[in-house]
């Protein structure tokens, strides 16, 4: 394998912890979170000719790491035995309001769904994300709106976190 270019190591420092935290929300689980960050890296690294010439490497990280999260989560969830689901019932409100809202983000169409993680999860502009989607920030603010609203209306009997209101 080639050696890593300066370029990519910096971005590497930069990346990775945003990766991590961005996973870490979504999945709840440091180990879980730490493994996302890395293959949200690996494909960066994979692709890094054409990822290293975008405005926003960071958030073309942060993104893929959350769809990866999304995906890991949903992993998980399938491995849930029927006596692990009772148990989780048992579990605070938090944990119960997460899994509810990584679920209800997995329904969501892709782009709303990349929108919102990368805007109220990680705290992106509309500018930043629009750079990342090849979409203007208008759009971007318009499919975090629908977003929200399908999320309230998918959310409605549960405890919503903040950054949905």
């Amino acid at each position: 394998m080639n050696q890593t270019t300066p370029d990519f190591d910096d971005a590497f420092h930069r990346c990775f912890p945003r990766a991590f935290v961005v996973a870490m929300k979504i999945v709840d689980d440091a180990a879980t979170a730490e493994d996302v960050a890395a293959d949200a890296m690996i494909r960066a690294y994979t692709r890094w000719r054409r990822v290293s010439a975008y405005d926003n490497v960071e958030a073309w990280v942060v993104r893929v790491a959350s769809n990866l999260a999304i995906d890991a989560l949903r992993r998980r969830q399938r491995r849930v035995t029927v006596v692990e689901s009772a148990r989780r019932d048992t579990v605070g409100d938090g944990v119960t309001a997460r899994v509810a809202v990584a679920a209800a983000l997995q329904q969501l169409p892709r782009r709303q769904r990349e929108a919102v993680v990368l805007c109220h999860l990680e705290g992106f502009t509309p500018d930043e994300v629009g750079a990342v989607l090849h979409m203007s920030p208008n759009t971007v603010r318009t499919h975090v709106r629908r977003g929200i609203e399908a999320l309230r209306t998918s959310l409605a009997d549960k405890e919503l976190p903040s950054w949905t209101t």
